[in-house]
């Protein structure tokens, strides 16, 4: 299976949730939707900065960075999730939203803050190419 996952999904290789995302965009037809709940790891970890790279050819049009506790089923800091929207397009100048949720501590704080639109971050994606290893730092300011 590693020497699959290896050919097929260089970018995600680093683990299946990522190769399930650069699947996941490889069925979408042009102007396609792709939304997905999945661990955080691949906004910062340089392991998948090939993967952020290709995203970032498509548009990011919403993310709910939710953290730890996302799911009351699911207890403790080891599962830290990302709820996001990718659209199969490449439009230059686009502005994505941003939920920040990581810092509300029950699911039901998170749920509430999203419903308030607290911590909601509008970005253009050009941004992220001038940030190192192009991690999904949506939260920094511009000039930074």
């Amino acid at each position: 299976m590693s020497a699959f996952v290896k050919k097929r999904y260089p970018d995600g290789k680093a683990d299946l949730f990522a190769c399930f995302i650069e699947r996941c965009l490889q069925f979408a037809t042009e102007r396609g939707y792709v939304a997905m709940i999945t661990q955080h790891s691949w906004m910062f970890l340089t392991s998948f900065e090939k993967m952020r790279q290709h995203i970032f050819h498509n548009d990011i049009v919403n993310m709910a960075h939710q953290g730890a506790r996302a799911f009351e089923e699911i207890s403790g800091e080891v599962v830290q999730t990302v709820a996001f929207v990718l659209r199969r397009s490449n439009i230059l100048h686009y502005y994505a939203r941003y939920l920040r949720l990581v810092h509300f501590g029950t699911q039901a704080e998170k749920q509430n803050a999203f419903l308030e639109g607290r911590n909601i971050y509008t970005v253009q994606k050009s941004v992220f190419s001038v940030i190192p290893y192009s991690e999904l730092i949506y939260w920094v300011k511009p000039h930074v």
